[in-house]
């Protein structure tokens, strides 16, 4: 990001200084949010917001806009499950979704309705998932 900042940009039109601003800040908040660099963020998105705001073509700050959407994406990847979650440990889970479904719900709507509000998964899943428990006469 800073090599790119060193030269200035042409499109839109940007001296070394002003990506050099720009880019410190999103490394900053970056860093800050436990983002990832993304040079296409710095140059489609932080850049082109700098110039909207210097230009007086918005009333919102660029830093409030760059901001936005690194919350967005923190928000995005919170939900998003981790590497380190393999698909035997995820089926389980859904298992184990399934066996408390079945332990507080008494009708099919109801246990098709809580387990699409728990795993945000299709009914076929749910069958899928209590067939491998062994109950699938629920």
């Amino acid at each position: 990001m800073r090599d790119i900042c060193s030269h200035g940009r042409r499109r839109p039109k940007l001296s070394p200084d002003e990506c050099g601003e720009v880019a410190e800040f999103l490394i900053a908040e970056s860093r800050r949010l436990g983002c990832r660099l993304d040079i296409r963020l710095l140059v489609d998105k932080a850049f082109p917001d700098f110039v909207q705001y210097r230009n007086h073509n918005t009333e919102t700050h660029w830093k409030d806009l760059v901001l936005a959407t690194l919350e967005e994406q923190v928000l995005a990847l919170k939900y998003t499950r981790g590497p380190s979650a393999t698909r035997r440990m995820v089926e389980e889970e859904e298992r184990e979704i399934v066996r408390d479904i079945l332990a507080v719900c008494s009708t099919r709507a109801e246990r098709i309705a809580a387990w699409q509000e728990q795993t945000q998964k299709f009914e076929r899943a749910y069958y899928r998932r209590l067939k491998e428990i062994g109950c699938l006469t629920h």
